[in-house]
């Protein structure tokens, strides 16, 4: 069984990168192809780029352009099953036509906030696809917009390899030696707010909330803002002039960080706030969640499968998110005590050890209905 994953290279979500480590690990032929950009990483984790005659920038652009249906079509046909990873409505010129099993893949972003122009060209791929994988939480809003497809759902999501370290390093890490290694003040309640840099997360609307809270409960809080990737450099600009006029102190995070360096994030960390527009079961959500962290999150968010999984967590809005941010502080601990139970909660829910299975046997599926 030969998977190809279509994606871009390099990836910019390191679920994929994992999920390519982790079907190796079970023998399962895989590698990446980016049809957009002419580049593939092959079944030695390298990438190549496939472009002929050595052409680059303008001349590399030009080609692709002309010869994409060509250039698709040739680096495919090894593959018994294409998987989509982000449905890029541009699939939908290529990949229907092929004549291959195809999966698409939601991230979460490409279901959300997509307008109704890539609509219509993602419901070319969701028609013609033989599976879509989505997480349960995607569903309402997937048929409202793309009909009843249930014959073709596969519910499954990405692992995340930082939910294990993150569970190993709250035995071994230090929390305050760490807190003092990232230059917060002792005795101060760390608060996350966000996961990157992108406008989505409503940054500047919770720090409005937290600027509103009294000079004493501000003087005992430290902000942590990872913007490290998705900022457009104005909206960076904005939330560091916001968060510095706050009257807390602060560290806003740019660039990128090591997976060592993420997770004595989520160590140091107290207090999650994840009030971003919409969230697909984001993995940095599911660390804090593993990390011991209280959690402030939006009660817009299509949370309803962790309430059925038990996980502890307080729903909020930006009209009660000061008062709900002063009860927690209140209570910090005590909270913090209850947000422990989360950790074996979420590594059984998705540990790459507990998920693979599912996306090898899915595959082999898939691959068993075209012999």
């Amino acid at each position: 069984m030969r998977i190809i994953i279509l994606t871009a290279i390099p990836f910019w979500h390191p679920g994929t990168s994992e999920l390519i480590l982790h079907l190796r690990k079970r023998g399962v032929d895989v590698t990446a192809l980016d049809i957009f950009h002419g580049k593939q990483v092959n079944s030695n984790n390298e990438i190549v780029n496939l472009i002929p005659f050595g052409l680059t920038g303008f001349a590399a652009r030009v080609y692709m352009k002309l010869f994409r249906k060509s250039f698709t079509r040739k680096h495919t046909t090894s593959a018994d099953i294409l998987d989509i990873h982000f449905v890029e409505a541009a699939y939908s010129k290529y990949i229907p036509n092929l004549g291959k099993k195809y999966i698409c893949t939601l991230f979460g972003s490409d279901l959300y906030r997509t307008e109704e122009s890539v609509k219509n060209e993602q419901r070319i791929l969701f028609d013609t696809c033989d599976r879509i994988l989505l997480s349960k939480n995607m569903i309402p809003y997937f048929e409202e917009h793309f009909g009843n497809k249930s014959e073709k759902y596969i519910l499954n999501q990405y692992g995340s390899a930082r939910i294990d370290t993150v569970y190993e390093a709250l035995k071994t890490l230090n929390k305050s030696k760490t807190q003092e290694k990232w230059n917060i003040p002792a005795g101060k309640t760390v608060i996350t707010i966000g996961y990157n840099g992108k406008q989505e997360q409503q940054h500047v609307k919770v720090i409005q909330e937290l600027s509103n809270l009294t000079k004493e409960a501000k003087s005992g809080l430290f902000c942590l803002l990872p913007m490290t990737y998705g900022g457009a450099p104005e909206y960076l600009q904005e939330v560091a002039n916001k968060m510095n006029n706050c009257g807390i102190e602060n560290s806003i995070l740019v660039n990128r960080l090591s997976d060592a360096e993420i997770t004595e994030l989520r160590i140091i960390s107290d207090i999650t706030i994840n009030t971003q527009t919409t969230d697909a079961l984001a993995s940095s959500i599911k660390e804090a969640m593993v990390s011991g962290d209280v959690l402030l999150v939006g009660d817009w968010l299509p949370y309803e499968i962790y309430e059925e999984l038990g996980v502890f967590y307080r729903a909020t809005n930006f009209e009660s998110l000061q008062s709900d941010l002063g009860y927690v502080l209140k209570d910090v601990d005590k909270l913090q005590q209850e947000s422990t139970k989360n950790a074996d909660i979420i590594r059984k829910f998705a540990s790459w050890e507990v998920l693979i299975d599912a996306w090898v046997n899915d595959y082999q599926k898939l691959y068993n209905e075209s012999k």
